[in-house]
């Protein structure tokens, strides 16, 4: 019995090794173009909104502002703050290699709807939801404190 509990340690200890020297070879990693693209994103977003929607968030906190750009919100304008909002939420995850986009779309008021699956704590897949709500660009997720609120929020600004 000693052999094959040796055997199975030994089996068990070199599938590990494997493993990991295949998940360091073949990790996706972002190429030139795709960083330039993103940094080329960022940019533009940053030049519309401010850093991180700063812009967006001092005005909504000055009542007497316009929370909204200088210029009319385009279709591009829309799509890249879904993208942005998406990254967004993609870097705040535990695994954010984990994120997969179920859908995405924009609401009657412009705020941004996401939904998406990422890994747990235990490894297994969950399903979430993300609302980035506008004209304030604050956002929030299906997991917070207040699921009734999100609940709420979600369907004045998603359906």
């Amino acid at each position: 019995m000693k052999p094959l509990v040796k055997f199975v340690g030994v089996f068990i200890a070199v599938a590990i090794v494997i493993g990991l020297i295949a998940w360091a070879t073949f990790r996706v990693t972002e190429t030139p173009q795709e960083k330039l693209m993103r940094q080329r994103q960022d940019a533009a977003y940053e030049k519309l909104y401010g850093k991180n929607g700063t812009a967006a968030i001092a005005a909504a906190q000055n009542p007497g502002s316009n929370p909204q750009p200088a210029h009319a919100e385009t279709e591009m304008d829309r799509l890249m703050k879904t993208i942005h909002f998406e990254r967004t939420i993609k870097d705040n995850l535990r695994d954010p290699d984990s994120y997969e986009r179920v859908d995405s779309m924009l609401g009657k008021d412009g705020s941004v709807c996401v939904q998406f699956r990422s890994k747990n704590g235990f490894g297994g897949m969950n399903v979430a939801y993300a609302l980035l709500k506008q004209p304030a660009n604050t956002y929030s997720l299906s997991e917070s404190s207040d699921p009734a609120r999100f609940r709420k929020d979600w369907l004045k600004h998603c359906k």
